[in-house]
């Protein structure tokens, strides 16, 4: 039998750190968190060859306060929960505390940060997880966080970092498939629905499964999709939305007699209400996703069906 070994401090830390950084996009879907998670409501995201040789990521957050600066790369230090019972109502999009600590043991990093109450900025550096120092900086309050050398601490050279991006459009670009392809499931279940399923839930006043799973999803990437649908966003990306997702549901929903009806009011219909769909997707996510995925499926449904004349209420 061979025998067995407690690894180091450095190679469980590098183990460890490929649970969170295994590209560059996860590096900026963790830093990107963080900063909507601390308020910000302007975030900047840079990138330099792909992410590899340097991501940095401006917000204008609440900023950190300069004695728990340090603090936030400790592995499994967090501000978000503080025991296990509020593992039961998160409402925050990270919680683990291990982003921050995973990213700075395979890489070099400077927190640039501070509060309301704070007289000037400090700037803190940490590389392949030891810290460098701290010292007085300038900024407004926010943070700003500068990756460099992604994988420079773990020894690694950067043609062997596998999946980097050309440019910070290739990056965006990876984060929008896949989001495309966590939908497919849910598109498979809109084509194998069947039209009483349909009928049967508009009487009973029950949500759609498929159309709860959808929303649920949506929510759970309401912060990626407010950026990216949003003013500032990528045009390319609603359309996809509307014709890859949109337009199955309405497929789905339609007899099965004009599924494939070649005829130019069927096309016509297919892309007013995939269109009505995807303003129906970007307004929930524009005004805070205030209801539930329940709620909204219904409120889908009732879109649909509603005819003139009729009363609007639920």
């Amino acid at each position: 039998m061979a025998e067995i070994r407690v690894l180091d401090k450095h190679t469980a830390e590098l183990i460890a750190a490929g649970e969170v950084v295994e590209r560059p996009a996860s590096v900026a879907k963790e830093l990107l968190e963080n900063a909507i998670d601390a308020g910000a409501t302007q975030i900047t995201l840079s990138a330099v060859r792909g992410g590899i040789q340097q991501l940095q990521i401006v917000d204008n957050g609440s900023g950190i306060e300069a004695e728990y600066i340090d603090k936030a790369f400790i592995r499994h230090a967090t501000s978000k929960i503080a025991t296990a019972d509020d593992l039961g109502h998160i409402h925050t999009l990270g919680f683990r505390g291990e982003a921050l600590a995973s990213i700075a043991s395979v890489a070099k990093v400077e927190v640039l940060t501070r509060t309301e109450t704070d007289e000037y900025a400090c700037c803190y550096r940490i590389e392949g997880g030891e810290p460098q120092g701290m010292e007085p900086g300038a900024r407004p309050v926010g943070t700003t966080i500068t990756v460099n050398d992604l994988c420079s601490a773990a020894d690694l050279n950067r043609g062997t970092f596998y999946n980097h991006f050309r440019d910070k459009e290739h990056l965006l670009e990876s984060f929008e498939d896949e989001v495309m392809r966590d939908l497919v499931a849910i598109q498979a279940q809109m084509e194998s629905i069947d039209i009483k399923e349909v009928v049967a839930a508009r009487f009973t006043k029950r949500p759609l499964p498929f159309l709860v799973d959808l929303f649920e999803y949506l929510s759970k990437q309401g912060a990626f999709l407010h950026a990216v649908l949003g003013p500032g966003g990528d045009i390319r990306f609603g359309p996809r939305l509307r014709d890859s997702v949109c337009a199955h549901l309405i497929q789905s929903v339609l007899h099965e007699q004009y599924r494939n009806d070649p005829s130019a009011f069927v096309d016509y219909y297919l892309a007013f209400y995939a269109s009505a769909y995807l303003g129906v997707i970007t307004h929930w996510i524009e005004t805070g996703m205030k209801e539930s995925s329940e709620e909204m499926a219904l409120i889908a449904m009732r879109l649909l069906f509603i005819r003139p004349g009729e009363p609007i209420r639920m």
